[in-house]
């Protein structure tokens, strides 16, 4: 991750700390390799894999049907791409959001104390992301610059572009303190997604309208979000997850004991699972996806 924000900079390259062009220009050609990637799927030569690994031989995939899937920067990388890439017609974003400065890192309590003093020291002494009644960061003409040069590279301005075509799953957790729920739910929004309610397990967004429907539903394309709860930012990946600040945030007040739960994984996956089943088979679908095998 300090590859692509380099928060210290380099002035021996003449790069700021926290500099928007080389954030942007990083985002930018992790999409280009990620598209490169999509077109190795879709036809590439393995030849070269055969002949280090000659059991492979004949080794391809079907690139026919590609559902790009992604967690967290995954997700957040795999959104520009759905947006950008003409060869790639669906994806499963998990836990992704973007804005990176206006809505993600501003409003999530893992990054926004760590950010303010960055942005301080290079560019607004003035900047507060603890006081979002008096102070919005969307309101902080700073972190509006900054974001408005990472912008050709950031997925939630990308987003209102893609191709009405494609198909997009986006599965988020309830007060996620990563990629926090301002930022996931403004990337559903640019995306035109329709919000699913499940039978068990899902949560309402709070910050937005969108169409609504109840799982079954189907759609072609299919655009759906489904915010689960509980749930933390590891829900793809981990059983167990816990919360450790005071909702509403910001303002950033942790609680006093870490609450602990279990995450939602049998659920997101099957979620993720029977949407690329089913685009693949040409009729994508978000299931009532049970909360337990």
């Amino acid at each position: 991750m300090q590859y692509f924000f380099d928060f210290a900079g380099d002035s021996t390259q003449d790069i700021l700390p926290i500099d928007p062009h080389y954030i942007r220009d990083n985002f930018r050609q992790a999409e280009i390799d990620l598209m490169q990637e999509v077109r190795l799927a879709r036809g590439g030569d393995f030849s070269v894999v055969a002949t280090a690994l000659p059991s492979l031989t004949g080794l391809s995939f079907d690139g026919s049907k590609l559902v790009y899937t992604g967690e967290s920067f995954g997700s957040i990388m795999g959104a520009a791409l759905l947006a950008v890439d003409p060869q790639l017609e669906a994806a499963v974003l998990d836990v992704g959001g973007g804005g990176v400065f206006t809505d993600l890192a501003t409003n999530a309590p893992d990054f926004a104390t760590l950010l303010q003093p960055l942005i301080a020291g290079a560019f607004d002494n003035d900047v507060d992301v603890n006081h979002p009644d008096t102070e919005p960061t969307r309101a902080q003409m700073s972190l509006n610059v900054v974001q408005q040069v990472i912008d050709p590279g950031d997925g939630l301005a990308l987003s209102v572009a893609a191709d009405p075509g494609k198909s997009v799953l986006l599965l988020f957790a309830y007060l996620d303190e990563t990629v926090p729920n301002p930022s996931n739910q403004a990337l559903a929004t640019g995306f035109g997604a329709t919000e699913v309610t499940l039978s068990a397990g899902s949560q309402p967004l709070a910050d937005v309208m969108l169409p609504q429907a109840h799982a079954p539903y189907v759609a072609t394309p299919l655009r759906g979000v489904v915010q689960l709860n509980p749930a933390s930012h590891g829900m793809f990946t981990s059983q167990s997850g816990q919360h450790t600040w005071t909702p509403p945030f910001p303002p950033y007040v942790k609680l006093a004991m870490p609450q602990p739960f279990d995450n939602p994984i049998v659920q997101a996956h099957a979620l993720a699972v029977g949407y690329i089943q089913s685009f693949r088979a040409g009729k994508p679908i978000v299931n009532d996806a049970p909360t337990s095998p």
